[in-house]
């Protein structure tokens, strides 16, 4: 292989490292990259410099010949650096930094020298390659040396991340032995072009074969696990579809089982209604001038008003709510619903809100029921001894901006299983009652982004607390999550302050 030939060949491989080094570059500024496609980038462009430098040498007949000899030599040098990082990129302990940090070092010493040197002899008027110096030879070793330490970690690496593979490494065995070669040339003190810049162009043919060859495998094994992927999707589907079918007819069964328990429930709360009324008609017939008409009359006209509430709230229970959400002051509804109250002297009345109390967003209607609701339980529970009503109105920033609307009686209370049933659509403790009221509440609250809090104890009286979103929350965080309402006993004993008379006040 002639000089014009090798050159020509070092100029081909020139064009190929520029071309990898920008590719490897780009690519190293991508995101989700790591600091591999950096060090290929460095190395090619070591390479290309070292391989442009070396031809242009060849080619070269006045004394800048051994100029470009020396630069291209000195580019040479922290190429296999370069590549004992990439192979070891994987490996982050402290002794493979240092490692790493001398062998540039010592790279760059080298190169600083062999410049120094190539001054030198052009200003002597030396051209062409000559007869390597004693520092060419010294670097020559340690080159060949640093060469085979690269392909040590080339070899380690293909079980490691980088996954370089069989070819790269044959390909830098293939260097090792260029390198060898040169350093062997170099003590015997023999005019030669480098052969390790063709060791280091077939080692990055094996690189290109080796990557294209891993890139080929890996789409096998995508394509193989896409159809495995699809098999499985085509097995979940099917699952989902059979999941889908039992579920709708779980559901189906539960709808069956809570239509036999409201029914039951139902039939039970009408029955006793009826008969009642059956008895008065029985009654009326049998004789209708009775001294008792009156009171049998009243007694249809109660029992028929009863069963008019009973289907009214459980229609009302049954309804899907549909809100209008509007600005609503909430204490204008309040002062509504507790007018009842001056109708009752033994009721004590404590009336109370915040100045500057946000407007509320919600249903005025259904808002008025569900305080009515409320304030009709606290009156009812205090209905046989009298005493203190108590209804505040705060502002609140729990979890988002609103009004707490707090209802307290000093009525007989609720023990642990009413208060564990008290939300329960037809469980009441009265005598007249649907057992609708608080489960209306419940529902209605938390349809509004809010939450229901009872709090309650036997002969402690009971407080209701209601959370509602303030309007300025046009989409309130609350609104499409469902907060649990809370049933519990007083956290305290000053939690259940307000139970002793006091006059009535009004803000």
């Amino acid at each position: 292989m002639g000089p014009p030939f090798y050159a020509g060949f070092l100029v081909a491989w020139t064009i190929v490292y520029i071309a990898a080094s920008s590719y490897c570059t780009w690519a190293s500024r991508r995101p989700l990259q790591d600091g591999g496609a950096a060090l290929l980038g460095a190395f090619f462009g070591a390479l290309a410099l070292a391989a442009g430098a070396t031809a242009a040498a060849m080619l070269s007949t006045d004394s800048s010949s051994v100029i470009l000899a020396r630069v291209g030599h000195a580019a040479t040098m922290p190429a296999p650096i370069l590549l004992v990082q990439f192979a070891g990129s994987g490996d982050k302990s402290r002794s493979f930094k240092m490692l790493v940090t001398t062998g540039h070092a010592i790279a760059g010493v080298l190169a600083l020298a062999s410049l120094a040197g190539s001054l030198d002899a052009a200003a002597h008027g030396f051209a062409g390659l000559g007869i390597p110096s004693r520092l060419g030879q010294i670097s020559a070793v340690l080159l060949a040396a640093t060469v085979l330490g690269a392909s040590y970690f080339v070899g380690r690496s293909r079980s490691r991340t980088t996954q370089l593979g069989l070819g790269p490494f044959l390909g830098a065995c293939g260097l090792s032995v260029a390198a060898v070669y040169d350093a062997g040339t170099a003590l015997a003190e023999a005019p030669r072009p480098p052969l390790i810049l063709a060791g280091f162009a077939v080692f990055t043919l094996s690189l290109f074969i080796g990557q294209i060859v891993r890139l080929a495998r890996r789409r096998e094994r995508l394509v193989a696990k896409t159809a495995e992927l699809s098999r499985k999707s085509k097995s979940l589907a099917k699952s989902f579809r059979e999941l889908r079918a039992r579920q709708d007819e779980l559901v189906r069964k539960e709808q069956l089982a809570a239509i036999g328990e409201l029914s039951a429930v139902i039939a039970h709360e009408v029955r006793n209604p009826l008969a009642i009324m059956s008895n008065a008609v029985a009654t009326l017939r049998r004789d209708p001038d009775t001294e008792a008409r009156d009171t049998l009359l009243g007694i249809l006209s109660e029992e028929g008003a009863r069963l008019n509430q009973l289907v009214g709230d459980l229609l009302h229970y049954a309804k899907p709510l549909a809100l209008e959400r509007q600005s609503v002051t909430l204490y204008d509804l309040v002062k509504k619903a507790i007018q009842p109250v001056d109708a009752k002297p033994n009721i004590l009345l404590r009336v109370s809100q915040d100045r500057n109390l946000p407007k509320v967003g919600g249903d005025p209607l259904l808002l008025r029921q569900v305080i009515d609701n409320v304030v009709n339980n606290a009156l009812q529970a205090m209905s046989a001894e009298g005493g203190t009503l108590t209804v505040e109105l705060t502002k609140t920033s729990d979890g988002g901006s609103g009004v707490a609307l707090l209802v307290r009686d000093t009525g007989e209370g609720m023990d642990t299983v009413v208060r564990k049933r008290a939300l329960d659509p037809f469980f009441t403790t009265r005598p007249s009652g649907t057992g609708l009221g608080l489960a209306i509440v419940a529902r209605v609250v938390e349809a509004h982004g809010g939450r229901l809090t009872i709090r309650s104890e036997l002969g402690a009286g009971t407080e209701v607390t209601i959370f509602l979103p303030s309007y300025a929350e046009k989409e309130p965080a609350r609104l499409g999550q469902r907060l649990l309402p809370i049933v519990e006993p007083f956290e305290s004993a000053e939690a259940r302050d307000g139970s002793a008379p006091r006059k009535r006040e009004a803000s």
